[in-house]
């Protein structure tokens, strides 16, 4: 805290003033202890400071957390309106219903079992919720548009689902379920299985890489050029484009807006080929977005880059 005599900023006049720096317990929530403090001074303010004197809050952790936490949550709302605003146009509302309930139910037994086990919301964990919220989104989008696929086909409404969920089953769901349970037992993962498993995730991205390069069709991307040339576009100019225009709408930091554009800026997913085979979709053209996309990336990502850098 920084006092003033009678108003007047003591590092322009010169005056002695005294520095004080509290800091909350393990555990503790910054939001209360902070509003809880300006509360104790306030009242110290009246009653034992002497005339002339004054406090300042200099540095108010509390109130960035707050801010944050309501980013969250108002990112959050977003991605939940716009996703549901997208199924129940292309889907059905019976559809979107499914996702708006999927996704917030989802995140809070997260943030129960976090309660549970004693962690507590700051850098590290809101940045990990703020990723998660994209796969949180993307993945009941997968779900719902092949339980559709299925029900489409007229067959059993219970098998429809049973065997649209298998279908889209992958090692990514089966890895975070078992890294869960490794987590909260404290059992770990023994050294040797770590570094193992580290060089097969390091070899993911190559080997998928040439998945779809070896599933290119040129002839096929050539007569699909239009649409090709148009996901390109959108996916890597307008996306980014609305990503900035959300950061601006809801006011993140610079650096959460960074993150948020850099991300919208990425090139499709060589997973988005996978899925297309499992899902019975047409592969081939999958394969020529995304070969495409990725050469094109080469030139917007780092263009990308600069504008962030010269904001």
């Amino acid at each position: 805290m920084k006092y003033k005599d009678s108003g007047v900023d003591i590092d322009k006049a010169s005056k002695a003033a005294v520095n004080i720096a509290i800091a909350k317990r393990r555990g503790a929530n910054a939001v209360t202890v902070a509003g809880d403090l300006r509360e104790r001074l306030d009242a110290l303010a009246g009653s034992v400071f002497p005339d002339g004197v004054a406090f300042e809050v200099t540095r108010d952790y509390g109130a960035t957390a707050n801010q944050k936490i309501s980013d969250l949550i108002a990112s959050l709302g977003v991605a939940i309106v716009i996703v549901v605003a997208l199924i129940g146009i292309t889907l059905g509302w019976r559809a979107a219903l499914v996702v708006a309930l999927a996704v917030p139910v989802c995140y809070g037994i997260t943030l129960i079992l976090d309660f549970a086990a004693g962690y507590t919301i700051n850098r590290v964990t809101l940045f990990a919720l703020i990723l998660a919220l994209g796969l949180l989104v993307d993945d009941p989008i997968t779900g719902v548009d092949n339980i559709e696929r299925h029900l489409g086909r007229g067959s059993d409404a219970a098998k429809s689902v049973i065997d649209a969920i298998l279908e889209i089953r992958n090692p990514l769901i089966i890895a975070c379920t078992s890294g869960i349970i490794l987590n909260y037992s404290g059992i770990g993962l023994h050294a040797v299985l770590e570094e193992t498993f580290s060089i097969f995730g390091r070899a993911a991205l190559p080997v998928g890489l040439l998945c779809v390069g070896a599933a290119v069709d040129v002839a096929a991307a050539r007569n699909s050029g239009k649409i090709v040339a148009f996901s390109s576009v959108l996916k890597l100019i307008v996306f980014p484009l609305l990503m900035w225009s959300l950061c601006i709408l809801l006011r993140l930091d610079h650096q959460l807006s960074a993150i948020a554009i850099l991300f919208a800026a990425l090139p499709g997913s060589p997973a988005a080929y996978i899925l297309s085979r499992q899902l019975g979709g047409d592969s081939s053209l999958i394969a020529g977005i995304i070969t495409v996309q990725i050469v094109a990336a080469m030139v917007t990502f780092p263009l990308v880059m600069a504008l962030l850098a010269m904001s």
